[in-house]
């Protein structure tokens, strides 16, 4: 068959058609697709075996396909990354899926690089988003970043829009956020992320991640007149009144982040730090909300002294308290008497004072680094300055002196104390007490070798003994200041059983499927233990099973303390089938070992007793993870 002119004319129309299709879809899927991996936004994938944290596995780069995507560059000894932080997830709960937030973590030291050490960072400030560990700063090199805190914006294409740096561009980045968002909200994925964040991995505590302490030895309250510790045990956004026993007299604060005056109850902080008492008040700097309460335990109630919950600029003269505003205040000192209070400033670099009665604020040093602790001795002011690793002094004249620079060996600074034969001071990174002695003006380590310090951060001598509050270890340490023996001081809540018979407490609360037991039969409670874990003979560790007479309502069928915990066996009365029960505890265990890290796991578990059943009931505890 021969073909025709006007046959051969349409195939070879047709065959270059194609042709032509075939080019077209190809140029459009190496701009629309196979461009990616050439995209900013593939930047963020430096490498395959990247260290993410607050995600089930790592991102891929089709994971950032058609996103606009904000990049925050931090260190977690960096105040102004914390500040900008907290903005940051303003801008996330503004825009929810439409605005992908990645924290990229650009350690200043190799201490700050461990994922050990990230992840506890991104547990005390409570950080929800992806986060990346960046220890070669190579996506750092990517974005070409130059300082901290600083931020990169790419839009959903994957082009980068612009990089930002420092708090004073905030406000821009804000505006182009939204900007990027309203041009690419039809194109923007809102696909959810592999999530798994890590605060729900991790066992709870009574403590988390402490940061500052005061000693007052006589604390009135109600009817109690008694020495008590005071603990900013800052994560959980709260201020804890321990005995030098460890009971909990009392807990201020509802535990919820906020700015919330009024009673202990409901009153909200936000990360407090440095507290201070006197007169039976506690005065606390509530870094967070940049403000100075004021905890008064006759009218049982919090109040603020100076801030309005947003981050002040410099101060840079006298200003009326209500005018004032501070910037991630991190200790408080009286300072050159009880009428003044010296605030560590380290947001705008400053110590300010506070005149209690004048209720005006004034600067007592300035061009400082990041002042992290203050501590008054010998009509002087000493302090560390964390962002240069030094110790200083400044004396009523307002002339500072530096004591230790940044290459004393000092790694971020955060606590000290001084007596006449010299300053202690907590070296956080470096995970030791060390002291600056007055006579050799020398440093010497001086504890913490033997007491697996993780980060510690405030400390305080009472008696012949330094309280140090280990953050990462969620505890505070007793050290003998002879023997430099270290002591962990359990600090446990109270219990309390209402009428109804249910616990109002339970931390760190374990649910288990409900359990039936063989009726008529005296049952066994067995409490099994990984190898090298037991039971902590000084916790306030129970066990009770209730019957149910409603569904919220309960007698106490059988009650086991502390004493009958430890033996790790429990006799149960015979059950009957025509009633419910439910069996609640908490249990204090501990490591094998000086100094060991203590946990604490709560159960509670409905049991229905029948013909046929269970003939024992166990309750497993799996070291650090509170189960098998």
């Amino acid at each position: 068959m021969q073909l025709s002119h006007k046959d051969k004319s349409l195939i070879l129309l047709i065959t270059t058609a194609l042709v032509v299709l075939w080019i077209i879809f190809s140029l459009f899927s190496h701009l629309f697709f196979g461009n990616f991996k050439n995209s900013d936004s593939a930047k963020i994938i430096s490498s395959p075996k990247q260290d993410w944290i607050n995600l089930s596995r790592p991102l891929e780069q089709s994971d950032l396909e058609d996103r606009v995507i904000l990049l925050d560059f931090w260190t977690y000894s960096c105040v102004s990354c914390i500040e900008a932080t907290a903005e940051i997830k303003k801008l996330e709960e503004r825009f929810g899926n439409k605005l992908t937030v990645i924290g990229v973590h650009s350690a200043r030291s190799a201490s700050e690089a461990k994922n050990s050490a990230l992840k506890k960072a991104v547990l005390k400030r409570n950080i929800d988003f992806p986060v990346v560990n960046d220890p070669e700063l190579k996506i750092w090199n990517n974005f070409k970043i130059k300082s901290l805190p600083s931020f990169a914006l790419i839009n959903a294409m994957g082009k980068l829009e612009r990089t930002y740096s420092g708090l004073d561009e905030m406000d821009q980045l804000k505006t182009d956020v939204k900007k990027i968002i309203e041009k690419h909200k039809i194109k923007i994925s809102r696909e959810p992320l592999p999530l798994m964040l890590e605060k729900y991995n991790t066992i709870g505590n009574v403590l988390s991640f402490p940061t500052k302490l005061e000693y007052a030895a006589r604390f009135s309250y109600k009817s109690r007149n008694l020495p008590v510790l005071f603990i900013a045990n800052s994560a959980q956004n709260s201020i804890v009144a321990s005995s030098l026993t460890g009971e909990i007299i009392l807990k201020i604060g509802s535990e919820k982040e906020g700015f919330v005056d009024g009673d202990f109850d409901s009153a909200r902080f936000n990360n407090p730090l440095g507290i201070l008492f006197d007169g039976n008040k506690l005065y606390v700097a509530d870094s967070g909300n940049h403000a100075l309460r004021v905890i008064d335990f006759k009218e049982e109630k919090v109040s603020t002294l100076i801030g309005s919950g947003f981050r002040g600029q410099k101060i840079e003269s006298n200003t009326e308290g209500k005018n004032a505003s501070l910037s991630s205040p991190s200790d408080l000192e009286f300072f050159p008497n009880k009428n003044v209070i010296a605030i560590a400033n380290p947001g705008s670099n400053q110590i300010l004072s506070y005149d209690i009665k004048a209720n005006s604020v004034s600067v007592l040093a300035g061009d400082l680094a990041q002042t992290a602790d203050l501590a008054s001795f010998g009509g002087k002011l000493y302090f560390v300055d964390s962002y240069d690793s030094s110790l200083r002094v400044v004396d009523q004249k307002k002339e500072v002196k530096t004591l230790l620079d940044k290459d004393s060996g000092l790694q971020h600074p955060l606590g000290l104390a001084v007596d006449d034969t010299g300053v202690y001071v907590v070296d956080s990174l470096n995970n030791k007490i060390r002291k600056f002695d007055f006579a050799s003006k020398k440093l010497q380590d001086f504890a913490g070798s033997q007491a697996d310090l993780d980060e510690p951060e405030g400390i305080i001598a009472v008696l012949d003994r330094f309280y140090v509050a280990d953050s990462n270890n969620n505890r505070i340490l007793s050290i003998n200041r002879g023997s430099l023996k270290a002591e962990i001081l359990d600090v446990m809540p109270p219990l309390r059983l209402p009428k109804e018979g249910f616990l109002e407490y339970l931390p760190n609360l374990q649910t288990l499927e409900k359990l039936v037991v063989k009726k008529d039969l005296e049952l066994a409670i067995k409490i099994e233990l990984d190898d090298g874990w037991k039971i902590n003979e000084q916790g306030p560790s129970f066990v009770n099973l209730l019957g149910l007479t409603s569904q919220d309502k309960a007698d106490l069928v059988a009650s086991f303390d502390w004493v009958s915990v430890k033996e790790k066996e429990m006799k149960l009365p015979k059950l009957s089938s025509s009633k419910d029960y439910l069996l609640q505890g908490t249990i204090y265990y501990c490591e094998e070992k000086e100094n060991a890290l203590c946990y604490i796991k709560s159960y509670e578990q409905k049991i229905s007793a029948e013909s046929e059943g269970a003939e024992e009931i166990k309750i497993i505890l799996g070291g650090k993870d509170g189960q098998k």
